[in-house]
């Protein structure tokens, strides 16, 4: 019974320092996770900080950019204008990839060249792909 009482009492001892280790862990454990905490929100305020320190330079980055492609245009459109020739405008579009603008100004081109071709020769010395082009982008059809 001597011996029964000791390894019981042992057990007890053990279990108790056991849950002594356990507690003095969390505590431990507890602090690290409150410093991690700490932490992670100062990282969070400063990546938050970064986000909308790129924004502002993005935002900044595209207003002068649109400005410097506004001129450009300007600039390419009046050159093409005063020259009848479209390609140093297609080729800006193209380049700032606006293919729709570019399509329209190779067709008002293409129309004009035509047109110019019909007052100078008439109309019977237009070829079968002019006179199908014509019918193609006739004003009537558009909406």
């Amino acid at each position: 019974m001597f011996f029964a009482s000791v390894v019981f009492v042992m057990f007890f001892i053990w279990v108790g320092f056991k849950l002594a280790l356990l507690r003095w862990n969390y505590k431990e454990n507890s602090q690290k996770l409150e410093n991690f905490e700490i932490l992670n929100k100062q990282l969070m305020d400063v990546n938050a900080q970064q986000v909308a320190s790129i924004e502002a330079n993005n935002a900044t980055i595209k207003k002068n950019t649109d400005w410097y492609i506004t001129q450009l245009r300007s600039i390419a459109t009046y050159i093409s204008e005063k020259h009848n020739d479209p390609f140093l405008t297609k080729t800006i579009n193209s380049m700032l990839g606006d293919t729709t603008q570019t399509f329209k100004e190779e067709k008002k081109y293409e129309i004009d060249k035509i047109l110019d071709k019909i007052s100078i020769r008439g109309i019977s010395a237009l070829t079968e792909e002019e006179l199908a082009f014509l019918k193609k982008h006739n004003n009537k059809d558009e909406k």
